[in-house]
Parts: structure tokens; sequence; C-alpha cells
């Protein structure tokens, strides 16, 4: 089991609607396999919707790669996605935008999972 963390990615979503939402960022919930909790959540989507940078409102102690996400509309609680937790430990700009000019690094700090770092 994974250390207690906020922050995860998914890839391979698929959006119930068969298409992704055209806003980038949005406000959900999110519910792992692993347990019954509705975590309120902010996700920034890939250009394409496939992927996904979650930041769930509190610390989850069960997060695992491979182990499935469902994405809830924040308001109706509409299931509206689903997608699998990445192997990657931490969402890179390349990820989102195919730059890979910068780096996320873990800060192992419970007030913040991420930390970005920019080469000049």
């Amino acid at each position: 089991m994974q250390a207690p963390r906020n922050t995860l990615d998914l890839e391979g979503i698929n959006w119930i609607s068969g298409v992704a939402p055209t806003e980038p960022e949005m406000h959900v919930r999110v519910k792992m396999r692993h347990g019954p909790h509705l975590h309120d959540a902010a996700i920034t989507l890939s250009e394409s919707g496939e992927r996904a940078f979650v930041r769930l409102q509190t610390r989850d102690a069960g997060l695992a790669p491979g182990q499935y996400a469902a994405i809830y509309d924040a308001k109706t609680d509409e299931c509206l996605a689903g997608g699998a937790v990445a192997d990657s430990t931490f969402l890179t700009p390349s990820f989102l935008t195919g730059d890979d000019s910068s780096v996320v690094v873990g800060t192992g700090k419970e007030e913040d999972d991420v930390l970005f770092l920019h080469d000049e």
C-alpha cells in the first residue's frame, strides 16, 4: 500500500458521454476502488481528456497504480468517467502538454504534495 497522499494521475479515462469536457480544470468527486468514500477533488485534464492530474481535498492511504477511480459530478454525484491510477508518481507538465522543460517533485510535506521546478 502506498503512503497517504492527496495527488494522483489517471490514465485511460473513459467518459460516459463519449466526449471529454472542454474545460481543462474541474471540481469533481472521486471514488477509489478500494473504498466507499467520495473525495472532493480538483482535476486538470490533458488536451485529449484521456489523462488527468487529480488533487484530492483529503489524503487517501490506499492509492496504488492500476487501481480504478470513478469521477463524479460535484453537484449531482452523477458518474462522469473512470480511469486507472497511472504508474507515474507525480504529474509532469509533459503529461499534459508535451513540454519536457519542467519536472514535478514531491515535497513530502503534508500541506502540499507537489512542487514544480522549472528549467530556466
